[in-house]
Parts: structure tokens; sequence; C-alpha cells
């Protein structure tokens, strides 16, 4: 019990992590775009900007869901269960 009391500590604090610096960049990730919509197209940086922090929210959001979501039955967690390192894979 004292594991998974841990591994939860830990997640949230990986969360808090990650949602503090989703919101500390924000500001630059709009001057970024702004300077995009001024060069009349999107540069490659900014398009694997956009792709690996929205993916980097969602293997995130994916991956807690599915460890503090007491709603799945065993068939389910074996469908999920590869959900969050196919996006790893994708990040």
């Amino acid at each position: 019990m004292a594991d998974t009391s841990l591994e939860a500590y830990l997640r949230v604090a990986a969360m808090a992590i990650a949602l503090y610096d989703v919101l500390w960049t924000i500001p630059a990730e709009i001057s970024l775009y702004r300077e995009q919509t001024l060069l009349r197209r999107m540069t490659h940086a900014c398009i694997l900007f956009i792709i690996l922090r929205y993916t980097s929210i969602i293997v995130i959001v994916v991956s807690n869901v599915g460890f503090f979501g007491e709603i799945f039955t065993a068939s389910a967690c074996h469908k999920y269960y590869l959900v969050a390192p196919a996006f790893k894979g994708l990040h």
C-alpha cells in the first residue's frame, strides 16, 4: 500500500509541475503564434512545438486517468493499457 500511495504522490507532483510549465509558457506560446501569423505560414519548428506540447498534455491526462480511475473493468483496463505508451511513442 505504501508503494501505491508514494506513486500517487509522485504522479500528483508531476502533474503539478507539468501544469505549472504549461501555464508559465502560455505567453511565449501566444507570441510564437502571432509571429507565425505575420509570416503567413507556420514554420516546421512551430508545428513540432504544437505537436509536442499538446501530445504531452494528452499523455499526462490519459496516463493519470488510467491510474486514478476506478471505473475500469478488467477487460477495459486490458484495452486501455496500451493507450498511454502509444501516445508516448508519438511523443
